[in-house]
């Protein structure tokens, strides 16, 4: 009882609140030696620029953190990864879920950029209104940062009470275990794992695809429990799962994927 009014709380002020400083104005961080400490830096290196010339990311390098960089850098060689056997449609409806301050969204908006004739993408979070050291909330970042991007929206709400269809739904990092979801400040009732992966299915539109990435073995292992508790062999194919490569944002835990769909029946 009094675990849950102590994440219960905070979440409802700053939900009912909804704090806002406005536009947050980031400052160009230099891009050089980014990768300096790193044992492959030449890999690392060659493939950012890789990434930076397929993605025109010449806006990203030179309005942006160090950090943000890498991080959209990370983000857009999820997707390339994930997808490097799929034909994409030509129009794409992109809902990517759990996004916080969306910091690596341009590096999804270019990959559907370079791979869709047309799209619309939207990000949603359900604690969009958590305020940082600087008085900025989630929602300043986001918005700040998709204000250049068409065809893009940044949605402050509950996943779990969204209705509409999309062609791809993108997860990063879900919670799979109730410990992270309380110490990141969400109270306990949102942690349902098995509801919240079947309600992103029911979201997606005929030969629609769920992609997601957990940090960790563990997390990687609990999610495909996850699965097999909510769906059968006939309901859910799952196309590709595996380890992503080392990723440009150096994080603690390696990173897993998943790209599944439905089974038409």
């Amino acid at each position: 009882m009094l675990r849950a009014l102590l994440h219960n709380v905070p979440f409802t002020i700053r939900s009912s609140f909804r704090w806002s400083r406005g536009f947050y104005k980031e400052k160009n961080e230099q891009k050089e030696n980014l990768f300096a400490e790193r044992a492959n830096e030449k890999f690392l290196i060659e493939s950012a620029l890789k990434l930076k010339q397929t993605y025109k990311l010449d806006f990203l390098y030179s309005h942006s953190s160090a950090e943000r960089y890498l991080e959209s850098l990370t983000y857009l060689d999820y997707l390339v990864q994930l997808f490097s056997t799929v034909k994409l449609p030509e129009n794409i409806s992109f809902l990517d879920v759990g996004v916080k301050n969306w910091a690596y969204v341009e590096g999804v908006y270019r990959f559907l950029e370079k791979h869709a004739e047309q799209f619309n993408l939207k990000g949603i979070e359900l604690d969009a209104f958590r305020v940082y050291r600087n008085f900025y909330s989630r929602t300043d970042y986001a918005r700040s940062f998709i204000q250049h991007l068409k065809h893009t929206s940044f949605e402050c709400g509950d996943v779990m009470q969204h209705r509409s269809k999309y062609d791809i739904i993108s997860c990063f990092l879900p919670f799979v275990f109730i410990e992270p979801t309380l110490a990141w400040g969400l109270p306990e009732k949102y942690f349902q794992p098995q509801k919240f992966i079947r309600h992103l299915f029911s979201l997606l539109k005929k030969d629609g695809i769920l992609i997601i990435v957990n940090q960790g073995k563990d997390e990687n292992d609990e999610q495909q429990k996850i699965f097999r508790e909510c769906f059968s062999d006939d309901e859910l194919e799952i196309e590709w799962n595996g380890q992503m490569r080392e990723s440009f944002f150096l994080y603690k835990y390696q990173r897993f994927g998943w790209r599944c769909s439905k089974k038409i029946v």
